[in-house]
């Protein structure tokens, strides 16, 4: 092997530079160079040995070193190879890390040219020897070639005077104490489907959760009606409310409910309420804001004046928020956080028939069926100095139709104080529910978000209210529903207060 020193060496230093999308491991010039390579003569095969000890960045995607030519050289062909470095038998190891074979580039034949070889994302083990090397085997035509080189660092400069592959891989090879190549590697964040996997999967009960308190307020405000009319004909109600899933403080909303009610004749009603939740609702990573408050419609007929016979009801409920999700990392997987829409909406009608059952209490049952769509939008993780790898969210929607039977009671206590009672039961009767995925990393498969399903539901409820002053009533309502998912149930608690004018 030749050797060629420039006149001047210039001094050299090893860089790492970390930067938002990868890390770039530079050993420059040192202004010399050393040859020869190539040409079915001389030297076929030279590397470079590494080490990386980062194990954040350890995705090569591609590698750079320097060439150049003796005058009226033609185009080169060669070879490209990672294996892993056996440095006390100075022998590579295994199979093939990376091979790239049959890779045309063309050299300067005064200045040393930059051949840049993609790696294909190729994974490499922190603090695991590697060899990266060029081989002209079998490319007898091409011209001879020197190399640009750096100052020594923590590697070698390899080479061997080979005559077959077999070589290669039996032969121990020669180094060069003195100084490495020059080079650039330019690597990323590997990051594993199955460890990005556990981290989104955090996520799934936390969004679960919240999924089931949106759920909660949508089938109980359906159902709700301001009743206290007067001869104005208005009824307006002010209510606070408090659902806790699953007994848990750790999963709870707090919410005021104002209620407007007209009463168009003896026979029908429209009305409407807005609901504000209070606080953010927080669970596991996953927020929930309102950006605007719960809007509620509705009407309603009853057949007789009294309300005893035929009676129906027909409601639907819109609601829009912002969600924050927060992923953990975890182990080779980035963290990540992101904002998406969620929107709740449902429609509802019911068909019952009241009677008296000997003036003692008014006792409703009734049929039901409610269609309902609770969709947090599709959306991108943040992009920052710590998450190069964003995920992209496909939409996460629940869509049922649901029959509901029930039986609603309304019994007198004293003049002024009432007691009501609901028991009820529902089915889904169609269910369009997708799956939790997302993009970004190679080999992300869908999670089940729904898992633990549970079609058929029970509902109680029960009220106590307080005719205190003249078209004045004041109530305390509780109820309790099973949910179709994990967490599975709700309890809910609320003061209601009635007027009229």
């Amino acid at each position: 092997m030749n050797k060629l020193l420039s006149a001047t060496i210039l001094s050299s230093t090893f860089f790492l530079m970390n930067h938002s999308y990868a890390l770039t491991i530079e050993n420059p010039t040192n202004g010399s160079a050393i040859g020869t390579w190539g040409g079915g003569w001389v030297t076929s095969i030279y590397g470079q040995t590494i080490k990386l000890t980062d194990r954040q960045y350890n995705k090569l995607d591609n590698f750079t070193f320097y060439l150049g030519t003796t005058p009226n050289s033609s185009p080169i062909s060669f070879d490209a190879y990672i294996y892993k470095w056996d440095s006390t038998s100075n022998k590579i190891v295994g199979n093939a890390v990376f091979e790239q074979k049959n890779l045309l580039a063309t050299t300067n034949n005064t200045n040393f040219t930059p051949i840049t070889v993609n790696t294909e994302n190729t994974k490499l083990e922190s603090n695991q020897d590697y060899v990266i090397f060029l081989s002209s085997l079998d490319y007898s035509l091409n011209p001879s070639l020197y190399w640009r080189t750096g100052e020594a660092i923590d590697g070698d400069f390899v080479f061997l005077n080979a005559s077959s592959f077999s070589d290669v891989i039996d032969d121990s090879w020669s180094f060069w104490l003195n100084y490495d190549l020059a080079y650039i590697l330019n690597l990323s964040q590997w990051l594993s489907a199955q460890d990005t996997i556990a981290s989104m999967q955090n996520n799934i009960l936390g969004l679960n959760q919240l999924f089931t308190i949106q759920a909660n307020a949508l089938e109980n405000s359906l159902s709700q009606k301001c009743s206290y009319f007067n001869n104005d004909n208005f009824c307006v109600s002010f209510s606070a409310n408090y659902a806790q899933a699953n007994n848990s403080s750790d999963i709870d909303a707090t919410s005021g409910i104002v209620n407007v009610a007209y009463k168009i004749n003896q026979n029908f009603y429209v009305g409407g309420s807005l609901e504000q939740i209070v606080s953010d609702v927080h669970y596991s990573d996953v927020s929930y804001r309102q950006t605007a408050p719960d809007v509620s419609v509705y009407t309603g007929w009853n057949q007789n004046d009294n309300t005893e016979g035929l009676n129906a009801h027909i409601a639907y409920r819109y609601s829009n928020g912002k969600v924050d999700i927060k992923r953990d990392q975890i182990a080779s997987a980035e963290a990540g956080q992101g904002r998406s829409d969620l929107i709740t909406s449902a429609w509802y009608a019911s068909l019952g028939n009241t009677f008296n059952t000997q003036n003692k209490a008014l006792v409703t049952p009734y049929i039901a069926v409610r269609y309902s769509d609770i969709e947090r939008k599709a959306y991108t993780e943040n992009l920052s100095n710590n998450v190069t790898t964003p995920l992209s969210y496909d939409d996460l929607n629940r869509k049922t139709t649901t029959a509901i039977v029930g039986v609603e009671a309304v019994t007198t206590l004293t003049p002024k104080v009432n007691i009501s009672g609901t028991v009820g039961y529902e089915n889904d009767l169609d269910k369009k529910f997708s799956n939790y995925s997302a993009t970004g990393v190679d080999g992300l498969t869908p999670l089940d978000f729904n898992d633990g399903y549970k079609n058929n539901r029970l509902f109680l409820s029960t009220g106590l209210d307080y005719n205190f002053a003249k078209n004045q009533n004041i109530g305390l309502n509780i109820s309790y529903r099973e949910s179709a998912f994990t967490p599975s149930a709700v309890t809910s608690a609320s003061i209601v207060y009635q007027t009229s004018f």
